[in-house]
């Protein structure tokens, strides 16, 4: 099997695992108030659970006017800790993390 069959079934099976694990941990950017706070707070979540070695996680960013959402999906392609990524729904998204290497 290459080595891109593999990193796809990596991905497709790290984020099947995200859906089905009812102790994922949650990103809520709803109480930073701000857009700006809300990108920071991602970043800062992203950082700490990929230090904690965590797989994947939701980043709930809500549907309201869109703002949100968009300024998530701006961030997540091409973050250095993003593995993948997918909408779950309108509201959230699931993140497949980078594997912490010490």
């Amino acid at each position: 099997m290459s080595a891109a069959k593999n990193s796809q079934n990596d991905n497709y099976f790290r984020l099947l695992a995200a859906r089905l694990d009812p102790n994922i941990a949650v990103i809520d950017l709803h109480q930073a108030g701000t857009i700006p706070a809300a990108i920071e707070q991602l970043e800062r979540e992203l950082f700490l659970l990929y230090k904690e070695g965590k797989l994947y996680c939701r980043v709930v960013h809500g549907i309201g006017t869109g703002a949100l959402a968009a300024a998530a999906h701006r961030v997540l392609p091409g973050h250095t800790l993003v593995k993948v990524w997918e909408c779950e729904d309108g509201a959230a998204c699931l993140v497949a993390l980078e594997r912490a290497v010490y």
